[in-house]
């Protein structure tokens, strides 16, 4: 599964840059960020619950090039 998520980054977000972060109007369990393209395209990236949707999932934000990192 996780090249899925790597090559949909790849395909959908690179080239692009966080310009906002977002929550959903409608129900506050829904966050994310904008990605402003080169193109001026405004993607939203949601942060959704694990597979089974029953668990908070998860997101980790850490420095580049950090130990264990696959592109040093």
């Amino acid at each position: 599964m996780s090249n899925y998520y790597t090559n949909l980054i790849d395909q959908e977000l690179v080239g692009g840059t966080i310009v906002n972060s977002i929550i959903d109007s409608n129900d506050s369990n829904f966050y994310g960020f904008e990605v402003r393209m080169p193109s001026g395209e405004i993607k939203n990236v949601w942060i959704l619950r694990d597979e089974e949707w029953n668990g908070p999932g998860a997101i980790e934000i850490s420095p580049d090039n950090e130990e264990g990192d696959e592109d040093e």
